[in-house]
């Protein structure tokens, strides 16, 4: 299925009810956040360690196939004047590749300050520096997937 790069054309797709899947995609991990089936809430899931793409993708679909997801969102992190960054194009790769392994419909998300917003969220939870690389980009993709259902 092709990646939706508009937002609308993306929804217009999806049935009325049917769990999202957020992925907040970085060099190193791939932080997972899954919405329930009326996407009112949304929860981290799980931090992926990546490997490489067929590996990451193949851990990713069993998931959507699992959890029956309806839809994916892959954060895109734009740079601050909202032109596209080498992560923002290694980001757009990875849901373009993904895009082509699955029929579930997909699209692109600003991410801008989302880890901004999951560490204030730890601070003030008061979570130790030693547990807090453990759900950061999980909390990460939650705020992804939280921004693309309040739109």
């Amino acid at each position: 299925m092709p990646l939706h790069i508009n937002r609308a054309d993306f929804f217009a797709l999806l049935l009325k009810k049917g769990a999202l899947l957020a992925l907040d995609v970085s060099p190193k991990h791939i932080g997972i956040a899954i919405s329930d089936v009326e996407r009112t809430l949304t929860s981290p899931h799980s931090t992926l360690r990546r490997v490489k793409f067929q590996h990451d993708a193949n851990i990713i679909l069993k998931l959507c196939a699992s959890e029956k997801i309806a839809g994916i969102i892959v954060g895109l992190p734009l740079n601050m004047d909202g032109t596209l960054g080498p992560r923002a194009q290694s980001c757009r790769s990875f849901a373009l590749n993904l895009s082509r392994l699955c029929e579930i419909p997909m699209t692109l998300q600003d991410e801008r300050l989302s880890t901004a917003h999951a560490h204030d969220l730890l601070d003030k939870l008061h979570v130790n520096k030693n547990k807090r690389a453990a759900s950061l980009d999980s909390l990460a993709a939650q705020e992804i997937l939280r921004r693309a259902i309040d739109i």
